[in-house]
């Protein structure tokens, strides 16, 4: 009996993972003048010390012949309501780390929204079910 296939599929999905949604998503990302999470995480590190748990979590789809298709995206919308639900504002406030955050650290109303890092919660939630949908 051979693994081959699974330990493959694994790879794949792996891969999948550490494309940061496609090279559109970040085009799109770097266009806006933001980096990917990756890079975020490799700016602020050394190397070789992060070990990124939970990669493949969550939940997928795969068509008749097995092949993933898409992933799940209510277990990120899930806990993103979680995080709005009993995330609070930092005491010491930084714009420079504000964009390592899932809620905006730097809550605020007005005008500051329009240099907000992040789109509202409750608008990234929606935007998440609604990919659910489209799957």
């Amino acid at each position: 009996m051979s693994w081959r296939a699974e330990a493959e599929e694994i790879q794949r999905r792996r891969t999948l993972a550490e494309a940061c949604g496609g090279a559109v998503a970040v085009a799109k990302h770097h266009a806006a003048g933001k980096l990917t999470i990756r890079e975020r995480i490799a700016a602020v590190l050394d190397p070789a010390t992060f070990q990124e748990v939970g990669k493949l979590a969550g939940k997928a789809t795969y068509d008749a012949s097995g092949a993933l298709t898409t992933r799940y995206p209510e277990g990120l919308a899930s806990a993103l309501e979680k995080i709005g639900q009993t995330g609070s504002s930092l005491k010491k406030q930084n714009a420079s780390t504000a964009h390592f955050f899932f809620a905006n650290p730097l809550k605020g109303g007005g005008i500051s929204k329009l240099f907000s890092t992040h789109p509202p919660l409750q608008d990234r939630i929606a935007r998440l079910r609604k990919m659910g949908t489209h799957a």
